[in-house]
């Protein structure tokens, strides 16, 4: 809604849109606030004014793209304006400088993709070592244990001494008894 329509909403009732405004408590200040309504809405005239007679002159005629020479014009038969028309142009023209940062944009979103699944696969690579450690770290326990139950009954048989003496320093050296 325009500010010319509401004001030909209330039309007649100046005194309640001043009263509910908080403007116009004398006189003068109702005539200033009429007079910046008009000035407003004069305005916006003369953008409304201009902006078709941009279109009109636009209407029928070619438009360039400045970085690649692309021409819009008659033959399209386009029915918006012609400045829509490049605008829609520029995000696809491969010479324009906002489609070098649209390269770089997507060159960067690539980048990253391979980041993350770069790191996903070494997430998944770390995963792997702490499992193959724990795995390892259990199974020498239980060969530790082994190696000490053994021990016992190889020096009973005493022919084996190499064999223990090996043993002791697999296990860190001979446990005092």
């Amino acid at each position: 809604m325009r500010l010319t329509d509401l004001v030909r909403m209330f039309e007649g009732h100046d005194k309640v849109i001043f009263r509910l405004t908080g403007i116009g408590e004398t006189e003068h200040d109702t005539i200033e606030f009429k007079d910046c309504i008009d000035t407003i809405e004069a305005q916006q005239q003369e953008i409304d004014k201009l902006q078709q007679w941009v279109n009109d002159l636009q209407a029928g005629m070619y438009v360039n793209c400045v970085y690649c020479g692309h021409r819009y014009g008659m033959e399209n038969d386009t029915p918006v304006a012609m400045a829509d028309v490049l605008k829609g142009h520029i995000e696809h023209c491969p010479k324009h400088p906002m489609s070098k940062l649209k390269q770089e944009i997507d060159r960067l979103k690539a980048t990253l993709d391979d980041w993350k699944y770069q790191a996903k696969c070494d997430a998944d690579h770390i995963w792997a070592l702490i499992s193959d450690k724990d795995e390892q770290a259990g199974r020498l326990m239980k060969m530790d244990y082994l190696l000490r139950r053994t021990l016992p009954i190889l020096e009973v048989a005493n022919d084996q001494q190499g064999l223990i003496e090996q043993i002791n320093e697999l296990l860190g050296g001979k446990e005092d008894a």
